[in-house]
């Protein structure tokens, strides 16, 4: 399962199934790793892949943020990522965040007041 924008350019997106197993599959992203910084195509990258997971099946998501740097982050994406997440809400168990620097640790809490309850139920910080 590839999106078009990675056919096109293999590795632009780091988001990929982890390990999957009959009703729970997960997720995992490396900031570090991907290349594109377009919102609509890094959205439309993960879109496919939740969208191909079978209704009831539960999901998580672990995003590594090693070596975050601050000209990664965008707030359109802070809240494109979140609405995803709402849409896809119900089977979701969780959404990890690993290796948290400190610039991150201070953007969340910037983030935080903008944030659905329903993501928040689901954010660990590890």
């Amino acid at each position: 399962m590839e999106c078009r924008f990675c056919l096109a350019q293999p590795g632009l997106h780091s988001f990929h199934i982890l390990h999957q197993l009959p009703h729970h599959v997960c997720y995992h992203t490396c900031v570090r790793e991907a290349r594109d910084k377009n919102v609509s195509q890094i959205i439309e990258h993960i879109e496919l892949y939740l969208s191909r997971k079978p209704e009831f099946m539960t999901w998580e998501w672990s995003m590594d943020c090693r070596e975050f740097k601050i000209e990664w982050y965008t707030f359109e994406l802070t809240m494109a990522l979140q609405r995803l997440i709402k849409k896809y809400h119900w089977t979701l168990l969780r959404f990890r965040l690993l290796h948290v620097n400190p610039f991150m640790r201070i953007f969340l809490e910037i983030c935080k007041p903008f944030l659905d309850e329903k993501v928040k139920q689901v954010l660990r910080i590890e």
